[in-house]
Protein backbone atom coordinates (compact mmCIF):
# COMPACT_ATOMS: atom_id res chain seq x y z
CA UNK A 1 0.00 0.00 0.00
CA UNK A 2 2.99 2.39 1.71
CA UNK A 3 6.35 2.46 2.11
CA UNK A 4 8.02 5.25 4.82
CA UNK A 5 11.21 5.73 5.97
CA UNK A 6 10.21 6.58 9.43
CA UNK A 7 7.23 5.98 11.74
CA UNK A 8 6.05 9.80 12.34
CA UNK A 9 5.45 9.85 8.24
CA UNK A 10 3.29 6.41 8.63
CA UNK A 11 1.42 8.35 11.04
CA UNK A 12 0.94 11.61 9.46
CA UNK A 13 -0.02 9.62 6.18
CA UNK A 14 -2.72 7.36 8.58
CA UNK A 15 -3.78 10.99 10.14
CA UNK A 16 -4.07 12.72 7.43
CA UNK A 17 -5.78 10.10 4.93
CA UNK A 18 -9.47 10.49 4.61
CA UNK A 19 -10.34 6.70 4.64
CA UNK A 20 -7.43 4.40 6.07
CA UNK A 21 -7.40 1.34 4.16
CA UNK A 22 -8.19 -0.92 7.08
CA UNK A 23 -5.70 -4.68 6.57
CA UNK A 24 -3.47 -2.97 4.29
CA UNK A 25 -0.22 -3.36 4.84
CA UNK A 26 2.57 -0.80 4.71
CA UNK A 27 6.21 -1.12 5.12
CA UNK A 28 8.27 1.35 7.82
CA UNK A 29 12.22 1.19 7.48
CA UNK A 30 11.33 -1.78 5.69
CA UNK A 31 9.52 -3.69 8.33
CA UNK A 32 5.67 -4.88 7.70
CA UNK A 33 3.20 -3.33 9.50
CA UNK A 34 -0.72 -3.42 9.44
CA UNK A 35 -2.84 -0.58 9.55
CA UNK A 36 -6.11 -0.61 11.54
CA UNK A 37 -9.26 1.82 11.22
CA UNK A 38 -12.29 1.18 12.92
CA UNK A 39 -14.92 3.36 10.90
CA UNK A 40 -17.78 4.01 13.59
CA UNK A 41 -15.04 5.37 16.08
CA UNK A 42 -12.18 7.06 13.87
CA UNK A 43 -9.49 5.12 15.95
CA UNK A 44 -6.39 4.62 13.74
CA UNK A 45 -3.01 2.79 14.05
CA UNK A 46 -0.45 0.72 12.72
CA UNK A 47 0.79 -2.58 14.10
CA UNK A 48 4.06 -3.99 13.46
CA UNK A 49 3.02 -7.88 11.72
CA UNK A 50 4.92 -10.48 11.87
CA UNK A 51 4.85 -12.20 8.59
CA UNK A 52 8.46 -11.16 7.61
CA UNK A 53 10.29 -12.92 9.95
CA UNK A 54 8.67 -16.20 9.05
CA UNK A 55 8.99 -15.70 4.72
CA UNK A 56 12.77 -14.51 5.73
CA UNK A 57 13.08 -17.71 7.58
CA UNK A 58 11.64 -19.61 4.44
CA UNK A 59 14.21 -17.85 2.50
CA UNK A 60 17.37 -18.54 4.48
CA UNK A 61 16.24 -22.34 4.49
CA UNK A 62 16.12 -21.81 0.40
CA UNK A 63 19.70 -21.32 0.75
CA UNK A 64 21.17 -18.27 -1.08
CA UNK A 65 23.13 -18.45 -3.90
CA UNK A 66 27.23 -19.10 -3.67
CA UNK A 67 27.97 -16.30 -4.99
CA UNK A 68 26.28 -12.43 -4.67
CA UNK A 69 27.45 -8.97 -4.62
CA UNK A 70 29.14 -7.53 -1.97
CA UNK A 71 28.89 -3.62 -0.34
CA UNK A 72 30.47 -1.97 2.34
CA UNK A 73 26.92 0.06 3.19
CA UNK A 74 23.42 -0.22 2.60
CA UNK A 75 23.90 2.86 0.19
CA UNK A 76 25.93 1.11 -2.17
CA UNK A 77 23.80 -1.82 -1.98
CA UNK A 78 20.43 0.51 -2.46
CA UNK A 79 22.51 2.22 -5.72
CA UNK A 80 23.34 -0.95 -6.82
CA UNK A 81 19.58 -2.28 -7.15
CA UNK A 82 18.19 1.04 -8.38
CA UNK A 83 21.18 0.78 -11.72
CA UNK A 84 19.20 -2.97 -12.55
CA UNK A 85 18.01 -2.30 -15.58
CA UNK A 86 15.06 -4.38 -14.88
CA UNK A 87 14.07 -4.47 -11.36
CA UNK A 88 15.12 -8.10 -9.37
CA UNK A 89 12.33 -9.91 -7.40
CA UNK A 90 14.58 -10.90 -5.25
CA UNK A 91 18.39 -10.43 -4.53
CA UNK A 92 20.83 -12.09 -2.05
CA UNK A 93 23.99 -10.05 -0.92
CA UNK A 94 26.25 -8.95 1.46
CA UNK A 95 26.50 -6.38 3.07
CA UNK A 96 29.19 -5.39 5.91
CA UNK A 97 29.83 -8.84 5.70
CA UNK A 98 26.30 -10.23 6.67
CA UNK A 99 24.19 -11.80 4.33
CA UNK A 100 20.55 -9.41 3.18
CA UNK A 101 17.88 -10.35 0.70
CA UNK A 102 15.81 -7.26 -0.97
CA UNK A 103 12.43 -7.76 -1.96
CA UNK A 104 11.25 -5.87 -5.04
CA UNK A 105 7.67 -3.97 -4.17
CA UNK A 106 6.25 -3.71 -7.88
CA UNK A 107 3.32 -1.85 -6.78
CA UNK A 108 5.61 0.33 -4.33
CA UNK A 109 8.36 0.43 -6.87
CA UNK A 110 10.50 0.01 -3.97
CA UNK A 111 12.86 -2.55 -2.65
CA UNK A 112 13.01 -3.55 1.17
CA UNK A 113 16.18 -4.54 2.61
CA UNK A 114 16.45 -7.19 5.19
CA UNK A 115 19.07 -8.97 7.37
CA UNK A 116 18.58 -13.12 7.24
CA UNK A 117 18.20 -14.53 10.13
CA UNK A 118 21.13 -16.93 11.07
CA UNK A 119 20.47 -20.66 9.71
CA UNK A 120 19.02 -23.11 12.23
CA UNK A 121 18.58 -19.35 15.02
CA UNK A 122 15.16 -17.41 13.58
CA UNK A 123 17.16 -14.25 14.34
CA UNK A 124 18.23 -12.04 12.06
CA UNK A 125 22.31 -12.86 11.96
Amino acid sequence: MASFKTREEADAWLLQHPEPPHGAFVLIADEYHIVMHVREMNHRQIFPHPILEGYLEQIQQAAPPATMPSFETREEAEAWLKGQPEPLQRAYMMIAGRHHVALYHCNLNHYSIHLLPKPGSGRPG
